[in-house]
């Protein structure tokens, strides 16, 4: 069984710290803030297993926004000399690893409140769940 470990570039955009090995997808609610018509991009999030290969990372909107829509694009970014789950193999640190971003815009005109929540999985494994409100000025 080969070990894994990931990394969420969610990081500083959620406000995660180091997350604990996951049982259960762990839920994290954020506040995040833009102007009108302005896309809003949330963090990166990939993971790899220990001899470096990347995981299959999706990502799943379970809550579309009612004033705007999220989109989820691919992104490649290399691995972090530290993980937020799991540890990183030595030699690993610096490789290509892809990711999914995900982006928010309101709809032209819209000032207020809006909220969605979306779901990151590793290798179809539900890792974490995002309850996103996003305050447009």
């Amino acid at each position: 069984m080969r070990k894994t470990a990931f990394a969420l570039g969610l990081t500083a955009a959620l406000g995660l710290a180091a997350l604990p090995a996951l049982s259960a997808p762990r839920v994290v609610n954020k506040t995040i803030a833009t102007t009108e018509g302005r896309p809003a991009r949330l963090g990166e999030a990939q993971g790899w297993n220990d001899d470096c290969t990347p995981k299959r990372t999706t990502v799943t909107i379970l809550g579309r926004p009612a004033n705007g829509h999220v989109t989820v694009i691919d992104v490649s970014s290399r691995i972090p000399s530290k993980a937020g789950v799991g540890t990183v193999p030595p030699g690993c640190v610096g490789k290509p690893v892809p990711g999914k971003q995900v982006v928010y815009t309101p709809r032209l005109g819209f000032r207020g409140t809006d909220a969605f929540e979306y779901v990151i999985a590793f290798n179809g494994v539900p890792a974490v769940t995002c309850r996103i409100s996003v305050t447009v000025r």
